[in-house]
């Protein structure tokens, strides 16, 4: 029998597998701490918003409506600049490509400590998306280029942790400058908040443009066997992931598939979910009355991203281990619950309850999704299927802050809003649901 290793890897064998092993380990040491640093401080860029409503809000003279496009326009730049970052990334090279995205996301959130008007925050905001738009998918494009797909999948489910460690960290950290930080230089609280937050990426940027390689073949803390082992196990796993001719679906062919449908009902109030999160937790914390100072209500805000982060690592721990499809529609469940509960319960502690299943569920709905969208979408049209869906996602993310600023306008009150969640949740456990014994064709 002729064997299934590809030569480089045979060319390779004297140095045995466990050393394949030890050669991915030693490369996970060296690029992902800096790469996870960089994902917490770009999602605590894009939330911190949420922090400075309150005081940022009655400076300018932001109603509602205003604040909400402001937070949502941030992903209208994303939208638009996504695709074009990552493929300079290919051209111009990881080191180069992400070290700008982190330099030019750090000058454009701390820009945001000098605007004077709805329009300054509307131009920031795009301006901070578009800057952002390429580093998460860039970091994907960038692991396919050292770890084979087998590999791939657990390095990459280390970027959904950030999620909760920025809101974890931000929480008590932009509360306690907020209210602390003295009014100098004619600057308060909130505009000292975004340029303290806003200098760690912009230093993480520059030393990634000096310590981060391209690739395999620009690491000098690689010699010439651990490239080759890299090497040959990238080319031995190409096989294994390449589309068979005639295997391809083509673009209408998908859209005629229900199951894409209810992935993009479920993405976009997954989406709708974490933006609202983001950028309201806070003034919705503030306007229950059980917390009013900007240090508590961030010591509020930790504690759900804190349950979060463990909800998070079970919960996919849990779905890896038994290959279940309910436990991602009962995230979504369990936020939808939480949003409910959030509107209707009265007293700390059942409020308190509430926002940490309201964002427990949200937070790990995250990768739970993107798990099970992978085994849902038809092999050949992955690709396609992915960014249909990510779009659509992105669009949840853009009218959720319309729609939360609208309603908050018209009542007065974020009740409305966390209702509309909720039911948006409870549809996309729904249709997740429904459609959770289709297996991939």
């Amino acid at each position: 029998m002729s064997s299934s290793r590809s030569p480089a890897l045979e060319a390779a064998a004297p140095l045995a597998a466990p050393h394949i092993a030890e050669v991915q380990s030693k490369v996970a040491r060296r690029i992902l701490p800096l790469l996870f640093l960089g994902y917490v401080l770009a999602f605590l860029d894009r939330i911190n918003i949420g922090f400075a409503q309150i005081s940022m809000s009655h400076e300018l003279n932001l109603t509602p409506q205003q604040y909400g496009f402001g937070a949502a326009i941030f992903y209208a730049g994303y939208l638009i600049f996504q695709v074009p970052s990552n493929l300079l990334l290919e051209k111009a090279g990881a080191r180069r490509t992400l070290s700008r995205i982190m330099v030019l996301w750090g000058v454009c959130s701390g820009a945001m400590a000098f605007i004077g008007s709805a329009t300054h925050l509307y131009a920031v905001r795009f301006a901070l998306g578009a800057a952002e738009a390429g580093f998460f998918p860039g970091v994907l494009l960038y692991l396919t280029y050292w770890f084979p797909a087998g590999q791939r999948a657990r390095m990459m489910s280390i970027f959904m942790l950030p999620l909760a460690f920025a809101g974890f960290i931000g929480g008590p950290l932009s509360g306690w400058i907020i209210g602390n930080m003295p009014a100098t230089l004619g600057m308060k609280g909130w505009h000292w908040m975004f340029l303290i937050e806003a200098a760690p990426s912009i230093v993480l940027g520059l030393l990634l443009f000096v310590t981060l390689p391209d690739g395999p073949r620009d690491a000098r803390w690689l010699d010439d066997r651990e490239r080759e082992l890299i090497r040959a196990s990238l080319d031995e796993a190409a096989p294994h992931t390449r589309v068979q001719d005639g295997a391809r679906t083509s673009f209408w062919a998908l859209l005629a598939r229900p199951r894409v449908y209810a992935l993009f009902v479920a993405y976009f109030a997954l989406n709708a979910g974490i933006t609202t999160i983001g950028a309201f937790l806070p003034a919705i914390i503030k306007s229950s009355g059980y917390a009013t100072a900007d240090f508590e209500i961030g010591l509020l805000v930790a504690v759900p991203y804190l349950v979060a982060a463990v909800t998070m690592y079970f919960s996919c721990r849990s779905a890896d281990r038994t290959r279940s499809r309910l436990i991602c529609p009962a995230a979504f469940a369990l936020a939808a619950i939480g949003y409910l509960g959030a509107a209707w319960l009265h007293g700390i502690g059942g409020f308190g309850l509430a926002l940490v299943m309201m964002v427990a569920g949200v937070l790990s709905g995250y990768p739970l999704f993107w798990a099970t969208a992978s085994d849902m979408l038809p092999r050949g049209s992955a690709a396609g299927g992915i960014g249909l869906v990510s779009a659509v996602g992105i669009a949840g993310a853009f009218c959720a802050p319309l729609a939360v600023g609208k309603i908050t306008a018209l009542t007065g009150l974020y009740t409305g809003s966390l209702l509309l969640m909720g039911a948006l949740m409870a549809i996309g456990a729904v249709a997740l649901f429904i459609v959770r014994r289709h297996a991939t064709v």
